[in-house]
């Protein structure tokens, strides 16, 4: 259209909006009057931001009038709640819900908070927490209040349905948008990867130029009739009853058959489905036809529902639909749980580890198990590292082999004697000193002592090959400290798991109802946490270079295996009826735990470890 003033322009939809007129009729109407659709569309939000503005406008000013009765409300709310906790003793706000912690009421997850205390590193002690009244436990231990504490969730979870629906009201939303059909958009929104921002920027600027890029026809384009009979373009088939056949915008008519069979097809193929095309040829030329001679309309999913009579087939379709629109979403990951078919919703800011409703905890970066508070990036050279792979090998073999002085190849000492023997080249040499054996005897101290070795030892000379050789071994003696502490403690989380099922076949066959026996629950899930935060510990621990940084975190790590083996042996070495008499004391070291293992990774996540990281691991330390 031509180019109108946008004063114009504006004042035309005040007056469309005014009338109640959808975003569609705007559109079209102001094709009439010659006004462009990237003209309309500014406006139109120009026309929203205002309204937005004027409606918080007159809720302020209602705020306002109303304000001096909410703090004579809030007053005496806060009168009420002093008084309640005086006769009940401290309690755990979790949102709505209430722990008391007298034992009475318990619906909450001490699991599920989100501190407002907020540490960072510090110069000294104090700010680790190594205080114990800083963590709910008294001299005498006695319980002492806890800070206040909101529910307060990183993710959220959908089942397939909900994201289903959403998908839809995508579709239904473009299809609006861009005065298309539902088919339309969504063929548009699954070339452009459901990335619906740039599809209507590239819409709006020029939609045929769209339209040929993704493969669809103007069936008004083509202007021709329709005859009560039509020709199937399969091979060897005749002409056919319009009822009994179809054809999508391009034109090109096929059987009902042909399509059920050639839509079976393609779904058997795999997901490409989704991007399944008219299979007609639209060059008439004869020759051998090639790849830019078939027709580009894509097969939009209406087609499918029609023609698709296989349910199996049908879910698979659906399914591949549903999990590119997923893909194509940056907030949206599948639970990688192979039998989970729930979709996890993220929330830019909080903890990346997520727990899915069917128990199964991952990151929703990189989506492997659990494994704060080490980066994925460290974890992933990490599991590289412990696995049977090129760089274990070449660690073992720097630490315990050396080079034959001829051939090269690579002996191990296996025996105290100094006299090397290479079955490959029949080469004979000292194992110290490396030069030929023909020239050692008993004026070179024989066969377990070398003097020119020695000699060299005094005068500082020593090889690049025994330094390399001294550095890797003290390498692998550090990687094997690490990884058996890694193991331990991924072997602590199976064993509370098992601890965690054997007090839930107790609590069944004791018929105790999960109300009464959900803090005890809390407690083994935040063991299970906490073992699996000082599994990944230790990775970080390895890689830290040696520091006050490295220092800090060592201290802030024995505390919470402190305070893990405190709850472990209270839990596990006590009957049920113990540990229900037990519920203070165990609410308490719950949220101690929890605090801890928080903490610790809050401190990883905030703090400057880049500079203190080392990727090719640290062999200077002191612990060791």
């Amino acid at each position: 259209g031509s180019s109108s003033s946008m004063e114009s322009v504006h004042n035309f939809v005040s007056s469309m909006i005014a009338e109640g007129k959808n975003v569609r009729d705007v559109i079209a109407l102001g094709a009439r009057k010659k006004f462009r659709p990237v003209e309309i569309m500014a406006a139109m939000q120009k026309q929203v931001a205002d309204n937005s503005r004027e409606k918080y406008k007159n809720t302020m000013e209602e705020e306002e009038e109303i304000s001096s009765d909410e703090e004579v409300i809030a007053s005496s709310s806060s009168h009420m709640q002093e008084e309640a906790q005086e006769k009940k003793g401290t309690s755990l706000i979790f949102g709505s819900t209430t722990i008391s912690m007298d034992g009475e009421d318990n619906k909450g997850d001490p699991e599920d908070v989100n501190w407002e205390h907020e540490d960072d590193w510090g110069e000294d002690g104090d700010e680790w927490g190594d205080d114990k009244d800083e963590w709910g436990e008294g001299e005498n231990g006695e319980l002492m209040s806890a800070p206040t504490m909101t529910r307060s969730s990183s993710f959220k979870i959908h089942d397939s349905s909900e994201v289903q629906r959403n998908l839809d009201g995508v579709i239904l939303k473009v299809s609006e948008l861009l005065y298309v059909s539902a088919d339309m958009a969504g063929c548009l929104l699954r070339h452009y990867r459901w990335d619906d921002t740039k599809l209507k920027h590239e819409w709006f600027e020029d939609q045929m130029k769209v339209k040929a890029k993704v493969g669809l026809i103007d069936a008004k384009a083509q202007g021709t009739s329709t005859p009560n009979e039509v020709q199937c373009l399969s091979w060897g088939h005749g002409k056919v009853p319009i009822r009994k056949a179809h054809a999508l915008s391009c034109g090109h008519f096929f059987c009902k058959s042909c399509w059920r069979k050639f839509l079976e097809s393609e779904v058997e193929n795999g997901r490409t489905c989704i991007f399944a095309r008219c299979p007609a040829l639209r060059c008439n030329k004869q020759h051998v036809h090639k790849f830019g001679c078939t027709c580009t309309e894509l097969v939009p999913s209406s087609t499918f529902k029609k023609y698709l009579k296989k349910a199996h087939l049908m879910k698979k379709y659906n399914d591949w639909n549903l999990q590119s629109f997923v893909e194509g979403q940056e907030g949206l990951k599948w639970c990688p749980n192979p039998k989970c078919t729930r979709v996890v919703e993220y929330k830019q800011g909080g903890e990346r580890t997520i727990e899915c409703q069917c128990s199964h905890s991952f990151c929703f970066s990189c989506l492997r198990p659990e494994h704060e508070p080490a980066p994925c990036d460290l974890v992933t050279k990490w599991l590289e590292s412990t696995a049977v792979s090129d760089d274990a090998t070449e660690l073992w073999l720097k630490a315990r082999t050396k080079t034959c002085p001829k051939c090269q190849v690579r002996i191990e000492k296996n025996r105290a004697c100094n006299h090397m023997h290479c079955t490959k080249c029949n080469h004979h040499f000292c194992w110290l000193c490396k030069g030929p054996w023909s020239k050692h005897g008993t004026s070179t101290g024989g066969f377990y002592v070398c003097k020119k070795y020695q000699e060299d030892l005094k005068k500082g000379d020593r090889s690049n090959e025994e330094k390399d050789m001294i550095t890797t071994q003290q390498m692998l003696q550090k990687y094997q400290y690490y990884v058996g502490r890694f193991n331990d403690a991924k072997n602590g989380v199976m064993l509370t798991r098992k601890l965690e099922r054997k007090l839930d076949q107790q609590f069944t066959k004791q018929n105790r109802s999960v109300e009464h026996t959900k803090f005890i629950t809390d407690a083994t899930t935040s063991l299970a946490h906490a073992r699996t935060c000082m599994q990944w510990c230790y990775v970080l621990d390895f890689y830290l270079v040696a520091g006050k940084e490295k220092k800090l975190f060592e201290f802030q790590q024995e505390l919470l295996i402190d305070h893990t083996e405190q709850l472990q042996e209270l839990v596990e070495t006590n009957t049920v009826e113990t540990l229900l008499a037990s519920k203070k004391e165990i609410l308490s070291k719950t949220t101690t735990l929890n605090n801890l293992r928080r903490r610790m990774i809050r401190i990883v996540k905030e703090g400057n470890f880049e500079a203190v990281l080392s990727y090719k691991g640290d062999s200077k330390s002191e612990n060791w």
